[in-house]
């Protein structure tokens, strides 16, 4: 079945560049390293090469339309990301809670700007991940507001194996408050949602 993509949701660090940009891509490899011996797998007169996985690597490449002068615009945010790492989640454009999303650090390793005279002013920024690319769920709706203490929805996720890991981003666009106000965010497990 094919997909056709009309929107989705992209943030990195505490920037939502939602309607900003226009073309994101993901990409997860794993190195391939030849193992091959003589009398590789001894069940066939060929030999057929034999490998393993290696090391791991993901990378993002997003692109839109360039906006400057507030923190929460592209330009502002890719400039102070520039080699350093920063979550990024891209997620469907309707992100409700249990919904997909794709997730990682990563170290903004590029950031190219403006164009032709005439043109609409482009953006372009890559960023190589410095965790696994993860395929997860959106635990609170972006956009939402959270204005008081509280538990968020719980999500069904697979269970983590002694010795897993379990990956989380957290893109804080805004606080607001009297003097200075603070956020405190706690990731809870139950095996039976309580």
């Amino acid at each position: 079945m094919a997909t056709i993509l009309t929107d989705c949701r992209l943030f990195t660090g505490g920037c939502d560049l939602t309607g900003v940009n226009n073309k994101v891509e993901l990409g997860a490899e794993v190195e391939e390293k030849d193992v091959t011996t003589f009398r590789a797998d001894g069940t066939t007169d060929r030999l057929y090469k034999e490998v393993i996985g290696g090391i791991a690597s993901s990378a993002i490449s997003a692109e839109g339309f360039w906006e400057a002068g507030d923190p929460g615009k592209v330009d502002d945010a890719l400039w102070a990301q520039q080699g350093g790492l920063t979550g990024w989640t891209i997620a469907p454009d309707t992100a409700d809670v249990g919904d997909p999303a794709y997730l990682t650090k990563a170290m903004q390793g590029s950031y190219g700007l403006l164009g032709a005279v005439g043109d609409v002013a482009p953006w372009k920024a890559e960023a190589s991940g410095s965790w696994p690319l993860v395929r997860g769920q959106i635990a609170h709706p972006p956009g939402t507001a959270r204005t008081a203490d509280g538990a968020g929805t719980a999500v069904q996720v697979v269970a983590v194996p002694a010795g897993g890991f379990l990956y989380a981003a957290l893109h804080i666009l805004s606080v607001a408050g009297t003097a200075t106000p603070t956020i405190t965010v706690t990731v809870e497990s139950d095996v039976d949602n309580t």
